[in-house]
């Protein structure tokens, strides 16, 4: 699920594990088209988002990704779903 402002975008369920390649297909089945162009889309660094692929996958439909820096002490994300 992507977050702008307080507003969610794009709410997937599935069963099982959150992998790389799910988070793609998610990205390019249901985030893109929940996004106006132009946007930004931010990520955490977790391990399981592949930031090359996503990136070309999203320079691709007009949009930009923007990976958060590791420290949770600056990571605004960790704080939504506290």
């Amino acid at each position: 699920m992507a977050q702008r402002g307080k507003e969610w975008l794009a709410p997937f369920v599935f069963t099982g594990s959150w992998t790389a390649r799910l988070v793609t297909k998610w990205v390019e089945t249901m985030l893109i088209k929940a996004l106006g162009q132009p946007s930004i889309v931010i990520i955490d660094n977790a391990p399981v988002r592949n930031k090359k692929q996503l990136r070309s996958l999203l320079k691709k439909h007009g949009r930009v990704l923007l990976p958060l820096p590791p420290s949770p002490d600056v990571n605004p994300i960790k704080e939504a779903f506290a």
